[in-house]
């Protein structure tokens, strides 16, 4: 009889092997802009701060500029302008509903 592997359960970013929460201080804008689904891909979101399509706090981004909560980000995706504040930091994609409670949409 083959034995199967049993895989754990996949944890959310801001999870610990316990499943305890840990608070994330900052995180990259190319990798925040596709966790709360700005951007289609992080590739998307880091050729949109390569070409100065994205601005932090009023300063153009580069894709490894961190963001903290509180953060003003203005961004061009898909012809269309985007002014959010951060309100809540993630480091991978999650669902629209949450996605939704992590910034303000100006």
């Amino acid at each position: 009889m083959r034995m199967r592997r049993v895989w754990p359960r996949p944890r959310r970013a801001d999870e610990t092997a316990a499943g305890q929460t840990v608070r994330i201080d900052s995180v990259r804008i190319d990798q925040w802009l596709h966790a709360v689904r700005l951007a289609k891909t992080r590739a998307a979101a880091a050729t949109a701060c390569r070409g100065g399509h994205v601005d932090v706090n009023g300063k153009a981004a580069k894709p490894a500029t961190t963001v903290q909560v509180g953060d003003r980000v203005e961004a061009l995706l898909y012809q269309r302008r985007r002014v959010v504040v951060v309100e809540r930091l993630i480091a991978k994609r999650v669902g629209a509903a949450m996605a939704s409670e992590c910034f303000v949409d100006h």
